[in-house]
C-alpha cells in the first residue's frame, strides 16, 4: 500500500473498533502524510501518539480558523464573518445576543491560548477531580434512576436511547444545579441536538435552543450564585474579576455540548465493546478489574471518530514526523490511531480492561485544550457502566453485536441502537 494513492479520508472502516488498514499502514510507515478530502481539498493527517500530542499542545497548530469556520458553517481559510458585537467589559453583565440561526460557537475549545488562558484557569480551579468526586453520589443516583426506568420498561431495551443518552442529561442537570422549571427545556435541547446528527445547520439551531437555557441560568446565578458550576465560577472569580456574560454563556454551552453528546457516545461505544467481549464484562462485574481501569481501556479501544475532531491550521512551517507541514495547512489528528500506537500499548488491538491507563490514550486531548470535564466524565462512565453490569448480571445482546448498525454526528460514530435483554 502506498500513501501516495491518496485515498479519500476518512478511510472506509469495516469494523467499528478496528482502524482501517490504510490508517494502520500510515501510522507505521507514513505517520505524517497528506490525504485527500471528499470536497477535493487536501490536509495533513497525523497518526502516532507522540505526534498527535504535539499537535494538541504546540501553539503553532492553531484552532482559530477552525473556530471561525464553525461560526459561519464553512471550511477553514474562507473569509471571516462580520465581527460580532463586542462582549461586555470584564465584570460587566450586559446582555449578549443569541447566536445567528444555523451557527454555533465552541468557544474556548477552539480558540487560541491568548484568548482564553485566564478564563480557563478560573474554570479549571472549579472543575477539579475533587469537584468531580464531590458529585459522585449524585452521579450514582442519576445512574440508578435511569436503570430503574430501564428495568421497568420492555425487553429488548435499547441501551443507546434508554441509557447512554439519558445518564448524561441527568448528570448535567446536577452539574449546573438546574432548577426544576429549567430542566424540561434542557431535556428538549438534548433531544434536539441528538436529532441534528451530522447536520451543521441543525446543530446550530440546537445551539440556539441551548442559548435560551444558558441565558436563564446565567441570569439566575448572577442574582444569587448557587452550588452549580456557574455559581461556583462567579464565586471563585470574585467581584473585581467577575466574568462577562459572553464567557459564562459560552461556558454553559461548551460544557453542556461536550458533557452530553461525547459522554453518551462513549457510553454507547464502550457498552458495545463489552457486549462484544463478554469475558471482559464478567471480569468487571466480578470486581477482578477496577471500574477506573476499565473506563481507561474503553476510552482507548472503543473510539469511533469521524476523523475531524481536533482539526487545526499551522501558523508557520512545522517539522513533524519527518515531514515539513507548510504554514496555512489544515492538519487532522487520528485519536483512534494514536490509541493503537504500539509504542504506548503492548497489545494495542486487544480489548483488555486490566491494561487500561490514562497515558494509553488522548481521548480527552492534551495541553491547553485538555477537556476540563474529563474528571467528571470518568466518574460518570465508571458509575454508569459498573452499576449497569451489576444491576443486570444476565445482560446480553439481543442481536449479533458484530452486526450493529452505526450512525454519526459531527465528530463521532456510534451504534444507532444497542438492543439487550437480561431475563
Amino acid at each position: 500500500m502506498e500513501a501516495a494513492a491518496q485515498s479519500v479520508y476518512p478511510f472506509e472502516q469495516k469494523c467499528p473498533f478496528a482502524p482501517p488498514e490504510e490508517l494502520t499502514w500510515r501510522r507505521r510507515n507514513a505517520p505524517v502524510s497528506q490525504v485527500r478530502l471528499a470536497n477535493g481539498s487536501t490536509a495533513w493527517l497525523v497518526t502516532r501518539y507522540d505526534d498527535v500530542r504535539t499537535v494538541l499542545t504546540d501553539p503553532r497548530f492553531s484552532r482559530r480558523q477552525v473556530r471561525e469556520a464553525a461560526m459561519r458553517g464553512g471550511p477553514p481559510g474562507a473569509p471571516a464573518p462580520a465581527p460580532a458585537p463586542a462582549p461586555a467589559p470584564q465584570g460587566g453583565s450586559a446582555r449578549t445576543s443569541p447566536p445567528p440561526s444555523g451557527r454555533f460557537d465552541f468557544g474556548m475549545s477552539l480558540s487560541d491560548p491568548d484568548r482564553h488562558a485566564a478564563w480557563r484557569r478560573t474554570l479549571a480551579s472549579v472543575l477539579t477531580p475533587r469537584h468531580a468526586e464531590s458529585l459522585r453520589e449524585r452521579v450514582a443516583r442519576a445512574v440508578e434512576e435511569t436503570l430503574d426506568e430501564l428495568q421497568g420498561g420492555p425487553q429488548p431495551a435499547d441501551l443507546v436511547s434508554g441509557f447512554a443518552y439519558q445518564v448524561p442529561v441527568r448528570v448535567l442537570c446536577e452539574l449546573f444545579d438546574l432548577p426544576e422549571d429549567m430542566r424540561p427545556a434542557f431535556r428538549a435541547w438534548a433531544a434536539q441536538i441528538r436529532a441534528a446528527a451530522p447536520s451543521t445547520a441543525a446543530f446550530g439551531e440546537a445551539m440556539g435552543s441551548l442559548y435560551g437555557v444558558a441565558r436563564r441560568l446565567v441570569d439566575k446565578e448572577r442574582a444569587a450564585p448557587g452550588e452549580g458550576v456557574i455559581g461556583l465560577l462567579l464565586t471563585a472569580a470574585g467581584e473585581e474579576a467577575a466574568p462577562a456574560d459572553e464567557e459564562l454563556l459560552t461556558t454553559v454551552m461548551l460544557l453542556a455540548t461536550a458533557g452530553y453528546e461525547s459522554t453518551a457516545v462513549q457510553f454507547a461505544n464502550g457498552l458495545l465493546a463489552l457486549l462484544q467481549h463478554p469475558g471482559e464484562a464478567a471480569r468487571l462485574r466480578a470486581g477482578q478489574v477496577s471500574a477506573a481501569a476499565a473506563v481507561e481501556e474503553i476510552l482507548r479501544y472503543a473510539q469511533a471518530g469521524t476523523g475531524f475532531a481536533g482539526t487545526t491550521v499551522t501558523t508557520e512551517d512545522v517539522r513533524l514526523g519527518g515531514e515539513t507541514i507548510p504554514a496555512g495547512s489544515t492538519v487532522l489528528i487520528s485519536l483512534d490511531s494514536a490509541g493503537r500506537d504500539e509504542s504506548h500499548t503492548d497489545r494495542p488491538d486487544e480489548f483488555d480492561l486490566g491494561q487500561g491507563a490514562p497515558h494509553h490514550h488522548l481521548t480527552f486531548g492534551a495541553g491547553s485544550h485538555f477537556c476540563l470535564g474529563a474528571a467528571l466524565a470518568r466518574v460518570e462512565l465508571q458509575e454508569g457502566i459498573a452499576r449497569l453490569l451489576r444491576r443486570f448480571p444476565a445482560l446480553r445482546p439481543h442481536d449479533d453485536p458484530a452486526a450493529v448498525e452505526f450512525t454519526a454526528n459531527l465528530f463521532h460514530r456510534y451504534p444507532r441502537e444497542l438492543l439487550v435483554v437480561w431475563s
